[in-house]
């Protein structure tokens, strides 16, 4: 009995604690992150967009409000559900004539007026002799970009061999460390696997991944290759974005495989009117890649468009060599730029390369 009379006294105790924290204005975490999550459910059970719902809620965590819209993006998706609009009033006889009030200019503020696209190989995270440990420069230099979308090759997710020679090599998988709170969601496609460790390509996204796979297209046995395709949902945009990340191999002839199997991929799981971006290290010092995806797959080179040829991007130090690309379909080119100063060139032997994209109508 008394055993009973204690537990009862506790559990009083207890809940007179969170009034207590409530009274005196202490936040109670796993209360502010049920309610962020429900914000976020909400905004995209009405439709609204990922931007849109952390402006409408600024006091809310944004990690909160993610994962809540992110959860009912996928149980939307699997269940095929609708939008269900907010403030829905059901019909009754109108009682006078009354003008219908004109849809604002800015209906389609959830449509974003700009992507801002990166791509970079960032060589493992080393300096262009191997001599320096430099991921973490790259993650403050990645983080000025203030890209929605970041395309990165030879990005290491294990090496236990540099884990002990550098000191401060990060714990985590460099994807995941580079994405750093800044990108909210990411997918690593493993592609080289050694002794030590395994490397590959990584998409980090502001927006949620819905889907992703990594293909195989390596050419010949004596380089591991892969394709990183993932379907992403940008607020505004009709259908899923595909976003595919890359590196083709070294010799023309295995890029010239690789571009069809790449072809043939897009087709099969792209809808031909789907907006689309492609980026990474081609390899194509020889520019072939330019006419061929365009003639296949509609797809045109930013830099080509701005600027009429791809842009130089290695070695970093004194680009002499366009191998870098970023291949977009559906979106109009607003900018391109290539980042030779001396703050980038002293970490990856590839330059980056960045564009501001605008959505073109379906």
């Amino acid at each position: 009995m008394n055993r009973i009379i204690f537990i009862v006294s506790l559990a009083v105790l207890l809940g007179g604690c969170d009034q207590l924290k409530e009274r005196m204005g202490m936040p109670d975490p796993a209360k502010q992150e049920a309610e962020g999550k429900a914000v976020g459910a909400a905004c995209r059970n009405a439709g609204q967009g990922l931007e849109d719902c952390y402006r409408a809620n600024p006091d809310t965590g944004k990690a909160a409000v993610y994962a809540g819209w992110k959860e009912m993006n996928e149980y939307m998706t699997k269940n095929n559900m609708p939008v269900i609009p907010p403030n829905t009033v059901m019909k009754t006889a109108p009682t006078e004539s009354v003008a219908p009030t004109p849809a604002p200019a800015a209906a389609k503020a959830d449509m974003p007026l700009n992507l801002n696209i990166a791509s970079y190989n960032i060589h493992k995270g080393l300096s262009f002799f191997n001599g320096r440990m430099v991921v973490r420069e790259m993650k403050d230099r990645l983080k000025t970009l203030n890209a929605d979308i970041v395309f990165l090759q030879e990005v290491q997710g294990e090496h236990a061999g540099r884990a002990e020679r550098f000191q401060d090599w990060p714990d985590l998988p460099q994807h995941e460390f580079l994405a750093g709170g800044a990108w909210a969601d990411m997918a690593y496609g493993k592609n080289a696997v050694y002794d030590q460790g395994h490397h590959g390509n990584a998409i980090l996204s502001r927006y949620p991944i819905l889907r992703w796979e990594n293909v195989d297209i390596s050419s010949h046995i004596f380089e591991t290759r892969g394709l990183l395709h993932c379907e992403l949902a940008v607020p505004g945009l009709e259908q899923p974005l595909h976003a595919i990340c890359l590196h083709l191999a070294l010799n023309e002839q295995g890029r010239r495989k690789q571009l069809q199997l790449i072809s043939e991929h897009i087709r099969d799981l792209a809808p031909d009117n789907a907006p689309l971006i492609m980026a990474g290290d081609f390899n194509d010092w020889r520019q072939r890649a330019p006419a061929y995806l365009a003639h296949e797959l509609g797809l045109k080179e930013v830099f080509e468009t701005m600027q009429g040829r791809p842009a130089l991007s290695f070695p970093a130090a004194l680009p002499l060599f366009a191998l870098d690309r970023i291949y977009v379909r559906g979106f109009s080119v607003a900018s391109a730029r290539v980042l030779h100063g001396s703050a980038w060139r002293r970490l990856s032997d590839h330059a980056a390369l960045t564009a501001r994209l605008r959505p073109q109508p379906a």
